[in-house]
């Protein structure tokens, strides 16, 4: 196997080799192209050089015939010259813009341009002189003459700093070249030394695995001589079934299993394995293979029956692996099976126990559930007669009947909470506790509980303290029925095993495991419990057999029941104690906080209540609202509608831009975060179609962004990107609607 994995490696190596020659053959040969067409371009540079030079002189000898053919015509005055004159300066213009079309450089085409000026004063310096008549001629002739003279000269300058400008150009140009064709050289010396290096590199991984392959073909062998044998050890059948001839090799051990003790291991037709299948579990287990070669299955595991030789049924497990090729299509799938008979009939007999013990546990629930309710219709008359009696005791003053009366009083009450405590307990055993969660604040819950459980307290001299460090307005999703009864049974108790001191209630908020939880900590200075006693408290029926709380007696069931309400509401019981100190019971119960919708709605009746005597007519404008929270979006809607205002609702970006191209928008409401595009790409968006299609300013969208965050960035972000105002959230109705009036007024 090490040298498989070793001969692997290496010919990753020489994949990575050849992978790297070709890229570095690859880059060498696209930088010497792009050299070559480099000095390709300089040569033409150059050449088109060497044809400006030509041109220039060309030039030269045209502008001079230009001054000869202009002498002759003034000394003979014929018209023969004028016309060869006229000929040459045409020759010069041509000659002169064929240079300019081949020069691109600034500096030479300035020079041009003057060179081009020259032309044209000369030429009128000629038609001039050509126009004196002979009276003139004199000092006027003269002076044209020096005029043309002159021309004549800053021609030649000009003409010899272009010469100068483009021989010097020409020089660099072939300097360059040289500097070009020298790097080609070294390249093409590097490049030959590079592949030759990556060669002998090739040539050393093509040894060294071929070397590595005939070693890895040995181990090969060994190791399939090895796995022989370890199939015919083994207990599990092994099967190797090949998918594209279907043809299925089974080992002895396979044939062992069914009852086959002398049949070897060899090939069989999958219809072999087909017919000792049973027939119920046929179509499942083909129908599994398929989901597995298909991919629908992660993996091949599954349980079925098969016939043995005598016919027996038994169950076996079949795990697999399927192989595939290039293709990614599967050619084999080879795996074991196993005898998992025992092993189902334990399981079997398993589920039957747990189904008659579910049976007994839910007949047990019933007859305590009905029990308990026949025990509690007589009950509540004996406490209505004995509360009725007690009244009319109190005006006979008799202390002896006084004290029976209280004494059957306390002794109905305690066998009304026992029957209370063992109904509630049943109705968990047998599942059909409902929870109902009510929108409240923490004070609705405690304060009842307080109110109850102060006078108890009082009575023992205890005091009884509440710390809330939740706020009164702040809502949540609470169950109040089942939070009371245990809040009351943590308290009641805390009270009843203390003597003297006192009972502290901290209620907070605090977060486990990164979700939010309401905790109500009680903290008591009572008898305390044992450290070994701790584990049982919350049995059901457990009560702690000590000397000091004999004179507290109950069903034991207080804790057990509070325990399990807890964890349906997803939460738990913490108790910590010291025996003579005191213990502390912390209750944790998620704390969903719920946005007060109906008050937000309120808020919009009151706010429209005072803005419609301020609404002389009905609103015209048009609002977009970009809104994905359901809250904020009925919010809205309450507001707008009640305000009278034509709106449209877009639960996210991409929406609100599609409505938009719909219909045209006065406002558009905002939110910034919104899932498929954000206010942010929306505006921009919205933005940029308004450029395309040049709507003036005072008509388009009046954008106001709205976000839950309310810093100085944000609201710089928000203009930033095109929105016109900012809102953070809760929003200001107030606010809201100023905005929209302005609006409005400017719309009108």
């Amino acid at each position: 196997m090490e040298s498989i994995l070793l001969s692997n490696s290496y010919y990753k190596i020489f994949a990575a080799v050849c992978a790297i020659f070709i890229v570095v053959f690859a880059l060498l040969a696209n930088h010497l192209h792009g050299q070559w067409q480099m000095l390709d371009r300089s040569y033409e540079n150059v050449e088109a050089s060497y044809l400006t030079l030509t041109n220039i002189k060309e030039m030269e000898t045209h502008y001079l015939s230009v001054l000869d053919a202009h002498d002759n015509y003034v000394d003979t005055k014929n018209d023969i010259y004028l016309a060869k004159r006229r000929a040459d300066q045409e020759n010069l213009r041509a000659s002169l813009e064929t240079i300019k079309e081949n020069v691109k450089e600034a500096q030479p085409a300035l020079i041009l341009n003057d060179i081009q000026f020259n032309i044209l004063q000369l030429q009128e310096l000629l038609s001039d002189q050509i126009s004196i008549s002979e009276e003139e001629q004199s000092e006027k002739f003269a002076d044209l003459q020096k005029e043309i003279y002159t021309k004549k000269q800053a021609f030649e300058a000009l003409t010899t700093k272009f010469l100068q400008n483009r021989k010097l150009a020409l020089r660099n140009k072939i300097a360059k070249n040289d500097e070009i064709y020298s790097s080609i050289v070294t390249l093409l010396i590097i490049s030959a030394v590079t592949l030759f290096f990556l060669l002998i590199v090739l040539l050393y991984f093509s040894v060294l695995i071929i070397r590595r392959k005939s070693i890895s073909d040995a181990a090969l062998e060994d190791t399939e001589g090895r796995l022989v044998l370890a199939i015919e050890a083994t207990t599990d059948g092994i099967y190797d079934w090949n998918l594209k001839t279907n043809k299925v090799y089974f080992s002895e051990s396979y044939w062992r299993i069914l009852g086959h003790d002398d049949i070897k291991g060899g090939q069989k037709s999958i219809d072999d394995f087909k017919n000792i299948v049973f027939e119920e579990d046929q179509e499942s287990v083909f129908n599994a293979v398929e989901e597995y070669l298909a991919g629908s299955r992660s993996e091949f595991d599954i349980t079925f029956r098969m016939k043995t030789k005598s016919g027996k049924l038994i169950w076996i497990q079949s795990k697999g692996k399927a192989l595939y090729d290039r293709k990614g299509d599967p050619y084999r799938l080879v795996g074991s099976v196993a005898d998992i008979s025992l092993q189902k009939a334990v399981e079997t007999q398993l589920l039957r126990s747990k189904e008659h013990a579910e049976e007994a546990n839910r007949a047990k629930s019933d007859f305590l559930a009905h029990m308990s309710h026949e025990i509690r219709t007589p009950l509540t008359s004996i406490i209505g007669i004995g509360e009725l009696l007690k009244r009319r005791l109190d005006k006979n003053s008799d202390e002896k009947t006084g004290k029976l009366l209280e004494t059957l009083n306390k002794s109905a009450t305690t066998l009304r909470d026992l029957i209370n405590n063992i109904l509630d307990f049943s109705k968990i055993e047998a599942g059909e506790i409902t929870l109902d969660y009510e929108s409240m604040s923490v004070h609705d819950v405690i304060e009842p509980i307080v109110s109850i459980l102060g006078v108890k307290a009082g009575e023992k001299s205890i005091d009884l303290k509440i710390n809330n460090d939740i706020a009164k307005d702040e809502i949540f999703n609470l169950e109040p029925l089942r939070l009371k009864q245990i809040l009351l049974n943590l308290i009641s108790n805390a009270i009843k095993y203390t003597d003297e001191g006192s009972v502290e209630v901290t209620i907070s908020q605090t977060e486990i495991e990164g979700l939010d939880f309401l905790s109500f900590k009680v903290e008591d200075t009572g008898i305390g419990i044992p450290e070994n006693k701790l584990e049982i408290i919350f049995d059901s029926f457990k009560q702690l057999d000590s000397k000091d709380n004999r004179k507290n007696m109950g069903t034991g069931l207080g804790l057990s029941i509070s325990s399990k309400l807890a964890s349906l509401m997803k939460g738990y019981i913490h108790v910590e104690s010291k025996p003579g100190v005191g213990s502390t019971f912390e209750l944790f119960v998620p704390a969903e906080k719920i946005h007060k919708d109906t008050a937000v709605k309120k808020q919009a009746d009151r706010a429209l209540q005072t803005l419609k005597s301020e609404l002389s007519k009905a609103p015209s404008i048009k609002i977009l609202i970009c809104e994905d929270y359901e809250g904020n979006i009925v919010y809205l809607e309450t507001l707008l509608d009640e305000l009278g205002y034509d709106f449209v609702i877009a639960k996210n970006g991409k929406e609100g831009l599609d409505e938009w191209k719909e219909k045209a928008f006065d406002v558009v409401l905002m939110d910034v975060q919104m899932p498929v595009m954000d206010g942010f790409q929306t505006t921009k968006a919205i933005r940029n179609l308004e450029e395309e299609e040049k709507i003036d300013d005072d008509k388009k969208s009046f954008i106001v962004g709205m976000t839950a965050h309310a810093l100085v960035a944000d609201e710089d972000k928000c203009i930033s990107v095109g929105m016109n105002d900012y809102i953070s959230k809760p929003i200001d109705e107030k606010r809201l609607i100023k905005i929209l009036k302005t609006i409005e007024k400017k719309r009108a």
